[in-house]
């Protein structure tokens, strides 16, 4: 990717409690607690992503779709892909 993670998990940070969407539409809202990403809505179970764990995910950005982080392990990938999706984030046409 072009941007650097850091400025990346800055917009992460800046955006918590904000709604975003899933592939396929469902609206969804996190928090971050310290170095983890926490999806919030409507997730039951809550899983805490480690902020490597998301920069890991980043530097496979682009993806086609959830599936790709879930093939690699990825807890959340959903949550992860329609973060990166969202020019909040990341904006792809400086990509």
């Amino acid at each position: 990717m072009n941007e650097s993670f850091d400025l990346v998990w800055k917009r992460i940070y800046d955006n918590a409690g904000s709604d975003f969407l899933t592939i396929q539409g469902k609206p969804f809202q996190y928090e971050i607690e310290g170095n983890y990403f926490i999806p919030l809505k409507p997730v039951s179970n809550r899983p805490k992503i480690p902020k490597e764990k998301v920069k890991e995910a980043y530097e496979m950005w682009p993806v086609t779709g959830p599936g790709v982080y879930n093939k690699a392990g990825f807890m959340g990938p959903s949550y992860i892909w329609g973060l990166f999706n969202d020019n909040r984030i990341i904006n792809k046409e400086n990509n």
